[in-house]
């Protein structure tokens, strides 16, 4: 399901997804196997790459956005990261992710992100993330993050 929120444009479902112009040739690649994990064979506009991302904050690469399960920047992680323009946003709804954030760090170098809780169409803000900060045990409604934007 896509919807417009204003001047964000969202892509919704179970599985993340993408218009075939943001699917990045990456055959063989490190990107390929995680997306046949995650069951996400393309990725939203803008967000075209995700990676597995081990614990610790170190662990996210400079330029992705990752978020974890625990707190501290353990359990299960994930980077996302892409050629991000104002909004462009993405979804892990219906992941293990969904409503399970409670660590993150924009390791981005310019790119503020806001995070969502998704409710039909409905993209409600429940925090926000300025280029190098991060949040190590949860922030008020981080049990409710479905998705991340550029606004």
């Amino acid at each position: 399901m896509t919807a417009q929120l204003g001047a964000i444009t969202i892509v919704v479902g179970a599985a993340l997804a993408a218009a075939p112009s943001a699917q990045a040739d990456t055959a063989a690649t490190a990107e390929t196997e995680q997306h046949a994990i995650l069951g996400d064979e393309a990725q939203p506009a803008g967000w075209d790459r995700t990676i597995s991302v081990g614990q610790g904050r170190g662990a996210c690469p400079v330029h992705y956005v990752c978020i974890w399960t625990g707190t501290n920047f353990t359990g299960s992680g994930i980077g996302f990261t892409g050629s991000i323009a104002r909004g462009d946003a993405v979804s892990w709804f219906n992941t293990v992710w969904q409503d399970h954030v409670y660590s993150a760090f924009n390791n981005t170098l310019t790119v503020p992100i806001t995070f969502f809780n998704i409710y039909g169409s409905t993209w409600t803000p429940i925090g926000s993330l300025n280029p190098g900060t991060w949040v190590a045990s949860g922030w008020v409604n981080s049990d409710k993050a479905d998705g991340m934007g550029y606004v």
